[in-house]
C-alpha cells in the first residue's frame, strides 16, 4: 500500500486533508504490526517506529476515489511491483482494467457498489496508515511496498477530512485524545477498548 511520505508532523486530535491510498478499520490491528504490515503491504520493520491511524470524518462521492481492489495489488497495480519507480508507474493500475472491460457505466456501477460498503463508523469504516517512517528514495517499489493480504484498498483522488484518530508509538502505546492504551501491557481489554474508540470516534 504506498503511502505518504511520512507522518512526523500530524498532531492526535487534529482534522487533516488527505488523500493517497486509504483501506477499513478491518485491517487495521494496533498490537499486531508485523501483521498490519503484511496484510496492508508495507515492507517489514515500516511502522516500527511508530504510526498514525486516520479516520476519515465524512462521507465519499463516486468521483472522490478510484478503484485499487485489495492489497495484493500493490499500488492498486497490476503485476508485482517493480525494481524501479519509473517502472512501476508502467504497471497498469486495476482502475484502467476496469474501464477497459466494463467501460465508464461499469466502473461507476462497480464503485457504487464499494461506496455501499463504506462506512463513517464501525469495523469498515474508511481508515488510513501513515507511518512515522517516511518512504524511503534508496528502496525500489518491490522491497518498500510488497503485495499485501489482500485488505480492501482505495485510491482517494481528493482531498478529503481525516480524524488524525491515534498515535501509535515504537513503545507499544496507543495515545488518543481522551486515553492511552499500552498495547502490550493490558492485552486484550486494552485493545478492545482502542477497537470500540476507532469504530466511534
Amino acid at each position: 500500500m504506498a503511502d505518504l511520505k511520512g507522518g512526523t508532523d500530524l498532531r492526535v486530535g487534529a482534522v487533516v486533508g488527505m488523500r493517497g491510498n486509504i483501506t477499513t478499520l478491518v485491517g487495521i490491528r494496533p498490537g499486531f504490526e508485523r501483521d498490519m504490515e503484511k496484510d496492508l503491504g508495507f515492507h517489514e520493520g515500516r511502522l516500527s517506529q511508530g504510526y498514525f491511524i486516520l479516520l476519515l470524518r465524512q462521507f465519499l462521492g463516486l468521483d472522490d476515489f478510484k478503484l485499487a481492489g485489495y492489497t495484493y495489488f500493490s499500488g492498486g497495480r497490476l503485476g508485482p511491483p517493480a525494481d524501479s519507480a519509473d517502472a512501476d508507474r508502467l504497471r497498469e493500475h486495476l482502475y484502467d482494467k476496469v474501464l477497459q472491460a466494463h467501460g465508464l457505466d461499469g466502473v461507476r456501477a462497480f464503485k457504487d457498489l464499494a461506496l455501499k460498503g463504506m462506512a463513517v463508523t464501525g469495523r469498515k469504516r474508511i481508515a488510513k496508515i501513515v507511518p512515522v517512517t517516511r518512504h524511503d528514495d534508496g528502496l525500489t517499489p518491490a522491497e518498500q511496498y510488497p503485495p499485501g493480504r489482500g485488505v480492501p484498498q482505495f485510491e482517494l483522488v481528493r482531498e478529503r477530512k481525516f480524524l488524525v484518530a491515534v498515535e501509535v508509538t515504537p513503545a507499544g502505546r496507543a495515545r488518543t485524545p481522551a486515553f492511552e492504551v499500552d498495547l502490550k501491557a493490558q492485552g486484550y481489554g486494552g485493545r478492545k477498548r482502542l477497537r470500540e474508540y476507532m469504530e466511534g470516534a
